[in-house]
């Protein structure tokens, strides 16, 4: 049986109601459980602009829950702005700043339940750092190639520390040295001799 959230967030993308989206996002988080996580997730999965963004903040709420969750949104709903919008908030994470909300007019509420349910960007560093590497790590090449484009020209410009972590996990992908790198070599060196 499907949750209420659900069903609601189900509803609100058959409608395209933006003013149903304030009241929805506010149950969801303050219901605070795994459905509504989904109902979340649902709405962030959407092309719907406004709808998508205030979605992917919202998960905030989960923490942890929610920074896997964007990890699982750019990689399973591969819409350039989904990569966009995880990259934005996770290295803002993970360089200990709180993320800045876009498209939240009216909704000031809101956007103080969030903050409150995720208080300290900085306990988060490292898991959203990793989650990040993960992301970037696994993305096609076609797609890393793409990834100065989807990030879109002032995120480049927005935050240097942001730009320093991208670039520095985007090149891992190239010199990446890893527990099988080494026990190859380790056999290629035990084989040799």
């Amino acid at each position: 049986m499907r949750s209420q959230a659900v069903q609601k967030a189900n509803d609100l993308l058959g409608q395209k109601a933006y003013l149903a989206l304030k009241p929805l996002l506010m149950q969801c988080i303050s219901e605070g459980n795994h459905e509504a996580l989904l109902a979340v997730k649902l709405l962030a999965a959407t092309r719907g602009t406004g709808v998508r963004e205030n979605a992917f903040y919202s998960l905030l709420a989960w923490q942890e829950a929610g920074l896997e969750t964007m990890l699982d949104l750019a990689l399973t709903a591969p819409f350039p702005h989904n990569l966009h919008l995880a990259c934005d908030i996770l290295s803002s994470i993970a360089i200990g700043e709180m993320p800045s909300f876009k498209n939240a007019y009216q909704m000031e509420a809101w956007q103080e339940e969030v903050t409150k349910r995720f208080q300290d960007a900085s306990v988060f560093t490292s898991k959203a750092e990793d989650i990040l590497r993960k992301l970037i790590l696994s993305l096609d090449e076609a797609d890393i190639d793409h990834l100065p484009s989807v990030l879109g020209f002032r995120f480049w410009f927005q935050n240097p520390k942001k730009l320093r972590l991208i670039l520095s996990i985007a090149s891992l992908r190239w010199i990446a040295v890893g527990n099988k790198v080494i026990d190859d070599y380790l056999q290629l060196i035990v084989n040799r001799h």
